[in-house]
């Protein structure tokens, strides 16, 4: 038996969750990006595929030691971080509370902060990171004011 509340985040036709559809959607292809670099980060495949250009270079970026705060590969958490991301997204489907969508936006925001850290690192290493450009742009795009239905 399908769960009604399922059904409402998957099917519902609302204004609101369309757009908090969309901010799921770029947290997953966040979240697909920051797997691939949590795996490169704990080692569990060697190498990542970059362009051949002096300034390009994931490597570098990635295992520098800003890519490890307090001694943690820093892609794990970012990867936590999109799943919650993605969860409060569509937390209670169309009609929730507004508390929902301040902590929607909060989190959207702190993922903005994160990924301004991606890119000043970026800059501060003189190299580009794709992986990273990309991730520092699926958590800029989110729009945290995905206002909810009201609650009826």
């Amino acid at each position: 038996m399908e769960s009604p509340i399922g059904s409402e985040i998957r099917r519902s036709p609302a204004r609101a969750m369309r757009r908090r559809r969309r901010v799921a959607t770029l947290a997953a292809l966040g979240a697909a990006d920051f797997l691939l670099g949590a795996m490169f980060q704990t080692g569990v495949v060697k190498e990542l595929l970059d362009v051949c250009s002096a300034r390009v270079d994931a490597r570098a970026v990635m295992g520098s030691r800003a890519g490890y705060p307090f001694g943690v590969p820093d892609t794990p958490l970012a990867l936590a971080f999109q799943g919650g991301l993605m969860a409060l997204a569509v937390a209670r489907g169309p009609r929730r509370h507004p508390a929902w969508d301040v902590a929607l936006g909060v989190a959207a925001i702190a993922g903005g902060v994160g990924a301004i850290g991606y890119g000043a690192q970026m800059v501060r290493l003189r190299k580009v990171c794709l992986y990273c450009s990309f991730a520092v742009a699926t958590s800029l795009a989110p729009d945290p004011s995905a206002k909810t239905a009201p609650i009826t």
